[in-house]
């Protein structure tokens, strides 16, 4: 990572998807925002999140992994289009907290299956 920066960018991105939630950093972390580290896109950036923030806050949504393979999982699963937006990273987690929900699992388990079924 050749950001000069890199480390105290992705120090604040910890604690806002630990203090705010996975959607204030998403939004944070997104091409040219605030915390924006060149190289670094939303595939590789949801798993910092992930890794960083899930079950810091567990009245909050719960971050989760959305790679190329998620989105393709995703595809296939809702027959619907999705992208490496902040809208659609809303969306996906909202319904990965649905299904675990019926499925009386954790969202990252859904994500983990979505990974599977898009690879």
């Amino acid at each position: 990572m050749a950001h000069a920066n890199a480390a105290p960018l992705l120090t604040e991105a910890i604690r806002v998807v630990r203090g705010e939630g996975p959607a204030s950093a998403y939004k944070a972390l997104s091409k040219r925002q605030r915390l924006w580290v060149s190289g670094l896109g939303p595939s590789y950036f949801t798993k910092l999140m992930y890794f960083a923030g899930y079950g810091a806050k567990p009245y909050l949504s719960q971050p989760l992994i959305m790679d190329d393979n998620v989105i393709a999982g995703l595809v296939k699963t809702t027959g619907q289009r999705w992208a490496a937006s902040l809208d659609d990273y809303v969306r996906y987690i909202d319904l990965a907290k649905d299904w675990a929900y019926e499925l009386n699992t954790d969202p990252d388990v859904i994500e983990r299956r979505l990974f599977e079924i898009g690879s």
